[in-house]
């Protein structure tokens, strides 16, 4: 309660009054003229009710705790709550989202989130008017998968490659195998597979070659070794695979290098892709032979059957990249993820005495009006805090 010694005029008057911050929830503000006469006493007295907002909270959504914390921090200073999370354990529906007026995606890649939240996001954006801020780094944008995601569509940064950048070969192993028959949301696991086979063709920049070799127990080479530009053959070659029968990843991989010792690039790369579990073949002695001769191997293990230690194995021994996902939903994201990292996107480390930033230094401020606001009012401060280790002032 605060009172006021006041000199009135005839006339309208207007007095300044302090208030007490409030609790967040529905409250009375109540203003009484005491003292002095007054023939019509009725009004000396008004009321006026007010729902007092609840301070925002800002979701922090990061697989380095450590940098999310300390983001956090910074957010604090401004008078702003946050809450870190990793991104397994962001919220599963639309509802959770909107308990915060921010979300803040620090060098995430796409398939950490899955389509499903991804999709939430972008609700959450587009029609909730709620804000997203994305940071850049070696797991997010181009290298993070975003190509022809969600978040790519929020974004007003492109995913693509550059047209620039080097030449080189990338060669894709595709499983065809009974099990890639099943149904996922009303579409086969081998149309999603030869759409995101396709997706990441067109990433790539008309300078790099392309193969696809499928197998089921034989492998059978469905696109030569040839020029990106001729994206047409590609996708009629890849609508004409079916399912065929078991898994075995060996013939397939053998024919793909024999493929890539016809390439003229010095980058070499292949992908191989399954859902089952491999029967036959010496892939060790296989993945030797393909470091010997240049290449690299990245392996994507895609749902709950799959040989998840044998394509490990292999992507570690062939000096690539090993994915695991059981949403089929999320290959796309992921060849396109390959396909960027293999045309020459760097990651550069820029070091500013503590503070080590990685990858592009890139940020999208994303949101309707309100979002955006506060964006803006929350984001840019918060980073000027972080950047120049500035600490709360104490005894003001």
């Amino acid at each position: 309660m605060d009172e006021i010694d006041v000199v009135l005029k005839p006339g309208s008057n207007i007095v300044d009054a302090s208030l007490p911050e409030a609790a967040a929830g529905d409250h009375v503000i109540e203003a009484s003229l005491v003292g002095g006469t007054d023939s019509t006493p009725l009004n000396d007295r008004s009321a006026l009710a007010v729902d007092v907002a609840p301070r925002p909270m800002v979701a922090v959504v990061t697989s380095q705790i450590e940098w999310g914390e300390t983001f956090a921090r910074a957010l604090a200073l401004q008078g702003i709550d946050a809450r870190v999370m990793l991104p397994g354990d962001a919220p599963v529906d639309l509802k959770g989202w909107l308990g915060y007026a921010v979300v803040a995606l620090m060098n995430v890649p796409a398939i950490d989130l899955g389509r499903a939240r991804q999709n939430q996001l972008e609700h959450y954006v587009r029609v909730n008017g709620r804000g997203l801020l994305m940071l850049g780094g070696e797991n997010s944008f181009g290298p993070g998968g975003y190509y022809a995601t969600p978040l790519e569509a929020m974004s007003p940064l492109s995913a693509r490659v550059p047209k620039d950048l080097p030449a080189a070969a990338m060669g894709f192993v595709l499983d065809r195998s009974g099990s890639m028959k099943a149904d996922v949301g009303g579409i086969t696991r081998l149309d999603i597979a030869k759409s995101a086979t396709l997706n990441a063709v067109q990433v790539l920049n008309e300078k790099n070659q392309v193969s696809i070799v499928v197998f089921d127990t034989r492998a059978t080479l469905l696109v030569p070794m040839q020029d990106r530009k001729d994206v047409a053959a590609v996708e009629a070659a890849l609508r004409r695979v079916a399912p065929g029968g078991g898994t075995s990843i060996a013939p397939g991989l053998s024919k793909m290098m024999d493929e890539m010792g016809t390439s003229r690039s010095r980058v070499r790369h292949i992908v191989v892709m399954s859902d089952g579990q491999s029967q036959g073949g010496d892939l060790i002695a296989l993945t030797r032979t393909a470091r010997s001769r240049g290449m690299t191997i990245s392996a994507v293990a895609i749902g709950s059957e799959a040989d998840v230690a044998t394509l490990q194995t292999l992507a570690r021994d062939g000096g690539g990249s090993f994915y695991f996902t059981e949403d089929f939903r999320s290959l796309p994201s992921i060849l396109s993820q390959e396909a960027i990292m293999l045309s020459g996107v760097r990651r550069w480390n820029f070091d500013y005495g503590r503070m080590r930033l990685w990858g592009s230094l890139a940020f999208t401020l994303i949101g309707g009006t309100i979002g955006g606001t506060a964006l803006t009012l929350i984001f840019l401060p918060a980073l000027y805090a972080i950047w120049f280790r500035i600490k709360p002032a104490v005894g003001v």
